[in-house]
C-alpha cells in the first residue's frame, strides 16, 4: 500500500549550525531532504570546513534547487560557476563556495543530509 507523508517545514528532524550557516534535515518516509541557509559572506573554508572535518574542499555531492541568494562555487581544478534563485544544481565533490551579495542563499538539497548525518553520528 502506498503511504502519504507530510511534514511541517518549520520542524526539521535535526539542525546543524556552524559559523554563518545552518542545515535543516528532514526525514520523510524513506527519503531525506536538507534546507541549507547560508548568510551573506558565508564561505565553506571559513564557516564549515573545520566544523565538518573535511578540510578546504567540500567532499560531498550536492543536488538541489536554489530558492534565494547567490552562491559562487570553485572546483579544485579552478573552474567556477554561479548559482542563483531558480537554478537546479548538481555539484560534485571537491568544491568551495561563498555567498555573494547581501541576501542569504537558501536551497533544498537532496544530498547534503549525507554530510550532516555522518557528523551527527560520529
Amino acid at each position: 500500500m502506498t503511504e502519504l507523508f507530510k511534514l511541517d517545514s518549520t520542524q526539521p528532524s535535526r539542525v546543524f549550525s556552524a559559523g554563518r550557516g545552518k542545515a535543516e534535515l528532514f526525514e520523510i518516509g524513506l527519503k531525506h531532504l536538507c534546507r541549507v541557509t547560508y548568510e551573506p559572506g558565508w564561505h565553506w573554508r571559513d564557516d564549515w570546513a573545520e566544523a565538518t572535518g573535511q578540510g578546504a574542499w567540500c567532499q560531498n555531492r550536492h543536488c538541489g534547487i536554489v530558492l534565494s541568494g547567490r552562491l559562487d562555487i570553485e572546483m579544485e581544478d579552478g573552474s567556477t560557476i554561479e548559482f542563483v534563485a531558480g537554478d537546479v544544481y548538481d555539484i560534485p565533490p571537491g568544491h568551495d563556495g561563498v555567498v555573494v551579495g547581501d541576501e542569504p542563499w537558501v536551497a533544498i538539497d537532496s544530498e547534503a543530509y549525507r554530510l550532516f548525518d555522518r557528523i551527527s553520528s560520529e
